[in-house]
């Protein structure tokens, strides 16, 4: 993956999105192999974090960014332009029963594998955490770069924490209020809100075609 990523980040004629669904390790390392690939990315849309709101690994941090928040914090502060599809949003867009049944009133070899999935994927969101339904993570953030008016954005200084003994993979948002957005220079733009109806009609209608 390493290889493949920098073969198509070296070429002086790329400008790629990449859009990040797990943790960011591979990103990470090609930085640090060759930081000059960071002018060859547009865009990275990163679905992880959790800004405003709880984590869902640790009562802070969101997995994905836990699972290597040395690696974030070396994408953060890339300076690669940035969106963060976090636990913001990503909590908001629940699949839900009633969306599942319009989604296998078409019979394909995607609808079948759907539904294995994520009825056991209901059942643990509704033991876990009491929710009548499942979070669209790595779906949103695809979606939102098919059409990014499915979400509000922030711009935020988002930093991570890697020493904490409680904090740690916290995706820190500065917050302060203020003009700018807070005290240091926005790093990235963060969603903060989504419509989510939008994004679920757009997800059901995919799985049907």
């Amino acid at each position: 993956m390493i290889l493949i990523l920098f073969n198509l980040l070296i070429s002086q004629h790329a400008c790629i999105t990449l859009v990040t669904v797990g943790p960011l390790t591979n990103i990470a390392v090609a930085i640090i192999l060759e930081p000059r690939i960071t002018k060859n990315v547009k865009e990275t849309i990163i679905m992880g974090g959790a800004v405003t709101v709880a984590g869902n690994i640790t009562s802070d941090a969101e997995f994905n960014i836990y699972s290597d928040p040395e690696a974030a914090k070396i994408v953060f502060t890339s300076g690669i332009p940035t969106t963060l599809v976090g636990l913001d949003v990503t909590m908001k867009t629940l699949l839900k029963k009633e969306h599942l049944k319009q989604i296998l009133k078409v019979d394909t070899p995607v609808t079948r594998f759907l539904e294995k999935i994520v009825k056991h994927y209901m059942r643990f969101y509704k033991n876990i955490v009491n929710v009548d339904g499942c979070g669209l993570h790595d779906p949103l953030a695809v979606g939102v770069t098919i059409d990014k008016t499915l979400v509000r954005k922030k711009p935020i200084f988002v930093d991570v924490e890697t020493k904490g003994e409680i904090t740690y993979g916290e995706t820190v948002g500065d917050l302060w209020p203020g003009s700018e957005g807070g005290r240091r220079q926005p790093n990235m733009n963060v969603c903060v809100d989504v419509d989510s109806d939008r994004f679920l009609e757009m997800f059901v209608n995919t799985l049907k075609k």
